[in-house]
């Protein structure tokens, strides 16, 4: 009994402390447990020919993505699609990473093709993983985290004769983007 007075006089003699304000807290997404996301769409379609030069390769998952996760590995090995003696597939030149456009399901990035080429691209290869800056592998995933499906994507340019895509316009044209969806994003200048 006697304790108890104690830490109530205790409690009434010693101020109060002033509470922190309030923080805000970023918004959370949570992504319930389901299927892997899988490409459902991209630019070149899967064995199309399309012009050469410039190409927008655009990526379309069924799920938002993490627009820092992506994994791209050429397989230069491949045959043509189903050409008996078709050349070996040749690598596809791109420019920087992926980048993910407003619609969190599309990824496009810039690359460069060759006339009369046959290309091979697989998504989420194993053993082909680009490292993050703290050191993880990456790999094209939803925003909770699970790796998509992997998957290959093999397309072709025409013969020399078609005049090449030259502008950065025209590529963009070609994958049915809009100026809002460079696969080129301005950095801003240094002083």
């Amino acid at each position: 009994m006697r304790l108890t007075a104690a830490f109530i006089a205790l409690a009434v003699a010693t101020p109060a402390f002033a509470q922190d304000e309030p923080t805000d807290v970023s918004p959370v997404t949570v992504m319930p447990a389901g299927d892997p996301p899988k490409l459902t769409a991209s630019y070149p379609a899967e064995g199309a020919q399309v012009v050469a030069g410039l190409l927008a390769l655009k990526l379309t998952f069924d799920q938002p993505m993490d627009p820092k996760g992506w994994r791209i590995a050429q397989t230069p090995n491949a045959e043509g699609p189903g050409v008996e003696g078709a050349e070996p597939a040749a690598p596809l030149d791109c420019l920087g990473v992926p980048r993910l456009l407003k619609d969190e399901k599309s990824f496009v990035v810039l690359c460069r093709t060759l006339p009369g080429r046959h290309y091979v691209v697989a998504l989420n290869a194993p053993g082909a993983a680009p490292v993050s800056p703290d050191g993880t592998p990456t790999a094209f995933a939803n925003l909770g985290g699970r790796s998509a499906l992997p998957a290959t994507l093999a397309f072709g340019t025409r013969p020399r004769g078609d005049d090449p895509v030259r502008t950065l316009k025209a590529a963009m044209s070609n994958a049915g983007l809009s100026d809002v969806d460079s696969p080129v994003v301005d950095t801003p200048q240094m002083r």
